[in-house]
């Protein structure tokens, strides 16, 4: 869990900087009282360290959820998710079992 402008900042450093030519497509978001989900599409190229992976020069794109509740106008708490497996076999760190 990430809690603080420094630590938020830094997470973002590391993926732009693994990741400079990230982009975003967002599909239309969810909203339910104080509740709201976003659904991400990320993509971009990994031509920097990422989690002690040397860049691979490979282009990625993953699907990203984010959940938001909120208090008092501000977000009081976000929750990201990513499909960090099809990263990891995207960049080549793991291999996909072949459908049959």
């Amino acid at each position: 869990m990430l809690e603080g402008r420094a630590e938020i900042e830094r997470v973002y450093r590391l993926w732009f900087s693994a990741f400079p030519d990230l982009a975003t497509q967002s599909e239309t978001p969810l909203v339910d009282g104080d509740r709201a989900l976003q659904v991400l599409r990320l993509s971009g190229t990994h031509a920097g360290e990422f989690f002690g992976l040397a860049a691979t020069g490979r282009h990625v794109e993953v699907t990203a959820a984010c959940v938001f509740t909120f208090a008092d106008n501000r977000i009081l708490e976000e929750r990201r998710i990513y499909d960090f497996t099809g990263l990891l076999i995207q960049v080549g760190v793991l291999k996909a079992k072949p459908q049959s």
